[in-house]
C-alpha cells in the first residue's frame, strides 16, 4: 500500500428525530455500557474485503481531535484492506474542501469519506461524485446516524447524539447543589452539534434546581484568543453563578483552561466542565489530574474509522449498510484508568478489530 498522502487542499435542526429505525448496538445494561466498553456489543459481520481501492478522507479541520482520531482509525483499517488512503485537511476553509471534492472527481477516487462537515453544504459536489459512481460515507455530517436524507451520503457514522446529550446533562443534574448555573457551548456550523445542544437544553430546562444561563455559539475553528476573550467575558458576566459547563466538544475547555487558571477574582473558580464529545488528549489529562473537567463523552474514534472502511467495503460489494451504532460511554475519574490507554486514547475494549479482520478475511 502506498504511504498515506496529505494534500494541502482540501440549519439549525429543523426536524429533530423522528424515530431512527436502525439496529442500535444492544446495551444489556445501560449503566454498565456507559461505564465500561468491555461489554459493548460488536459490529455485525460483513462481506470479504475488496482490495486495491483508492479513498479520500476530507477532514473539515484536523485541529479537531475527533476528526483527527477518525483519520487514525481510517489509516489502520485501510492498511488492512490494502487501500490507498489520501487525507485532505480543509482547515475549516469551505473553498479548500470544495477543491478536495474536485480532486476526488479528477482522480477517479473509488470512495470519499467526509469528516465533520454538514453534507448538505456541499450537495452539488457530492452529487457530481455520486454520478461518477464514487461511494460516499461520512462521520458527523448529519444530526443522526444512517443515510443522510437528500444527499448521496449513504452512511453517517456517529453515536446517538440524543443519548450523548442525556448522559452529559445527567452529570450536571445529579449535582444536588441548590443553585446550578449552566452554560452550553455549541457550534452552529455542525448539525450534530446543534442536535446535541438542543437536547442538552431540553434536559437542563426540565431540571428543577438548574438554571440555564446562556447558550453560546462558538466556532470550533475560531482563533483561540477570540474564544478565550469570549469565555473571560462570560466569567465577568456570570461570576460564581456559573457552576457548570456543557460543551459539544472538548476543544472549548482546551481554550478555556488558561483563562480559568489565570482568572483573578475573590471567589474560588470551581466550574464543572462536561463535554459531549469527542474525548481529547488534554481532556483526559484534566480529568486524571484534577483540572476543571469533570467528564467527557468520547466518540470511539478509532472504531469509527474502522466502521467507515467497513461501510465502504459493503457498498463496494453492493451490500446494505451495517446499521451499527456504538454505545455511549462517560469517562470520569472513576473509569479513566481502565478505559483510556497508555497513549491517552479511548479505544474500546470489545475487540472490534478482530471482528472486522475476520469479517474481511484479512490479517491472518
Amino acid at each position: 500500500m502506498k504511504k498515506t498522502a496529505y494534500i494541502p487542499i482540501v440549519v439549525y435542526v429543523a426536524a429533530l428525530f423522528a424515530v431512527v429505525e436502525m439496529t442500535y448496538a444492544k446495551e444489556q445494561n445501560t449503566n454498565n455500557t456507559s461505564f465500561s466498553s468491555l461489554i459493548w456489543s460488536l459490529p455485525p459481520a460483513g462481506p470479504k474485503a475488496v482490495k486495491g481501492k483508492k479513498i479520500l478522507y476530507v477532514a473539515t479541520d484536523l485541529k479537531n481531535g475527533g476528526i483527527l482520531g477518525v483519520a487514525e482509525g481510517l489509516e489502520e483499517a485501510a492498511k488492512e484492506m490494502e487501500w490507498e488512503l489520501v487525507i485532505v485537511d480543509g482547515g475549516g476553509d469551505s473553498e479548500k474542501i470544495r477543491k478536495a471534492f474536485q480532486h476526488a472527481l479528477n482522480q477517479n477516487m473509488d470512495g470519499v469519506i467526509l469528516g465533520g462537515m454538514n453534507a448538505n453544504k456541499y450537495i452539488m459536489e457530492l452529487r457530481s461524485l455520486a454520478d461518477a459512481n464514487t461511494k460516499i460515507v461520512c462521520w458527523h455530517c448529519s444530526g443522526k446516524p444512517g443515510p443522510v436524507k437528500g444527499t448521496p451520503v449513504q452512511v453517517n457514522v456517529t453515536t446517538d447524539p440524543r443519548r450523548v446529550a442525556e448522559l452529559s446533562t445527567a452529570e450536571v443534574i445529579k449535582d444536588n447543589s441548590e443553585k446550578v448555573g449552566v452554560i452550553i457551548f455549541t457550534d452552529s456550523n455542525y448539525e450534530i452539534a446543534l442536535t446535541k445542544s438542543y437536547f442538552m437544553e431540553y434536559e437542563i430546562r426540565k431540571c428543577s434546581h438548574c438554571r440555564l444561563l446562556e447558550i453560546v455559539d462558538l466556532n470550533l475553528s475560531e482563533k483561540s484568543l477570540i474564544i478565550q476573550d469570549r469565555i473571560k467575558k462570560l466569567l465577568n458576566k456570570y461570576g460564581s453563578r456559573w457552576t457548570h459547563s456543557l460543551g459539544i466538544n472538548d476543544l472549548y475547555f482546551d481554550f478555556a483552561a488558561p483563562v480559568f487558571a489565570t482568572y483573578e477574582e475573590n471567589y474560588p473558580l470551581a466550574i464543572n466542565n462536561i463535554s459531549a464529545g469527542d474525548g481529547s488528549y488534554s481532556a483526559y489529562l484534566r480529568i486524571k489530574y484534577g483540572g476543571l473537567q469533570h467528564a467527557t463523552i468520547p466518540e470511539p474514534l478509532l472504531l469509527h474509522g474502522w466502521q467507515l472502511v467497513d461501510e465502504l467495503n459493503r457498498l463496494f460489494n453492493n451490500k446494505p449498510p451495517s446499521n451499527y451504532i456504538a454505545p455511549v460511554i462517560v469517562i470520569t475519574e472513576k473509569n479513566i484508568l481502565t478505559e483510556v490507554n497508555e497513549n491517552n486514547l479511548f479505544d474500546p475494549l470489545n475487540n472490534y478489530r478482530k471482528v472486522y479482520r475476520d469479517s474481511w478475511g484479512v490479517g491472518h
